[in-house]
């Protein structure tokens, strides 16, 4: 989708926008992105649209990932961090919308979402012993 003409400007004032996290999202972002998304939307919550949405992007590149998201993060100053079994969550100034990198996925969507599949990835992980 991001290579659709219409998400050009978008992508420019991502990479452009003085204020912005100055990410290039084509060359940076995209190409790290593998080729399986899964949506999970649950239309039960309790938001003002009644739906809330979790998007798990396949990925190869957990740590590069993990850099683009502290650059996006530093570019809201109302952006905080939570921590969810070791994994750090950064969220968004609506304090409603959250991102990660957990379980070879770039998780992006309703904060609560996000959490819940963290906990899912960590409880999956095998074990070291």
């Amino acid at each position: 989708m991001a290579g659709d003409d219409i998400f050009e400007d978008v992508l420019d004032n991502v990479q452009y926008d003085p204020q912005g996290p100055r990410i290039d999202v084509r060359r940076d972002l995209i190409k790290r992105l593998g080729e399986e998304v899964i949506v999970i939307a649950n239309t039960a919550a309790n938001t003002p649209s009644g739906n809330a949405l979790l998007f798990a992007f396949a990925i190869e590149d957990e740590e590069a990932l993990g850099r683009i998201i502290e650059q996006a993060a530093l570019s809201d100053p109302s952006a905080s961090k939570v921590d969810e079994n070791g994994v750090t969550i950064r969220v968004f100034s609506n304090g409603a919308t959250a991102t990660c990198v957990a379980g070879h996925r770039l998780l992006y969507g309703d904060i609560r979402l996000v959490q819940s599949a963290v906990r899912r990835f960590k409880e999956q992980a095998p074990s070291a012993n």
